[in-house]
């Protein structure tokens, strides 16, 4: 649910001689209103039909690009977060290329090893009654991240919607790593971190909404003719 101050900031994509006029009729309803994304719309819609009707050319390129700016930074609160935990390994002997060439298929991203994790941990339960379970392992290892940082550091990450699974996971992978079945010689140098949220990209969203706006702004500009100038009382 978007706050109020996002609402007050779509407010301020009115043309400055209708903020003069009606801004605080504006800004005393939506303290008074409980909002919604809708109303977010509602009001950024506004803006850019009063910009289209009586604003001036540059205005209207800038409120479409703040409308695509504030409208998918309100979506990203309606998506799913997603959490990544990162743990660190040693190699011990052999650095990790001579390890991973001496053992080219890593044990923890075998069809065995995921699914037994997926069935412990209660992993993708919502995904579990519309896809197979060769879709959940391919989505598990797209999760998954084994990174070497130097040629004697491995970082290994996996990330999911659950905060606290994503790290219980990330301590299975290392555990698995480590293990003597496993062929590899590793030794836990950092324990999994706390988890991160890494999507929704809100700030990226956001800047990418900008853009979209400012480049359906100009497409405006030429399609539509000049907007009337409206003279303030």
């Amino acid at each position: 649910m978007p706050g109020p101050s996002l609402l007050k900031f779509a407010a301020k994509l009115y043309p400055a001689w209708w903020r003069r006029r009606y801004g605080s009729e504006l800004t005393a309803l939506l303290e008074d209103s409980k909002p919604r994304l809708r109303d977010v719309v509602d009001i950024l819609k506004g803006a850019i039909e009063m910009h289209m009707s009586f604003g001036t050319r540059a205005g209207i390129a800038v409120a479409c690009g703040l409308f695509g700016a504030v409208l998918t930074f309100g979506a990203s609160f309606l998506m799913q977060p997603k959490y990544e935990s990162t743990a660190t390994l040693a190699a011990r002997g052999e650095d990790l290329a001579q390890q991973f060439t001496r053992v080219p298929q890593v044990s923890i991203r075998s069809r065995s090893v995921l699914t037994g994790i997926i069935a412990a941990r209660g992993l993708y339960k919502r995904e579990r009654n519309s896809r197979t379970t060769a879709d959940l392992i391919n989505q598990m290892n797209r999760s998954i991240l084994l990174i070497p940082s130097t040629r004697h550091v491995l970082k290994v990450s996996f990330t999911y919607e659950d905060a606290a699974l994503a790290q219980q996971v990330t301590q299975d992978l290392a555990a698995g790593l480590m293990s003597t079945d496993s062929g590899l010689h590793l030794e836990s140098l950092d324990p999994p971190s706390p988890p991160r949220r890494v999507s929704p990209a809100r700030a990226n969203m956001a800047i990418f909404g900008l853009g979209a706006g400012l480049l359906l702004g100009l497409v405006l500009l030429v399609i539509l003719p000049s907007p009337q100038r409206l003279k303030p009382a």
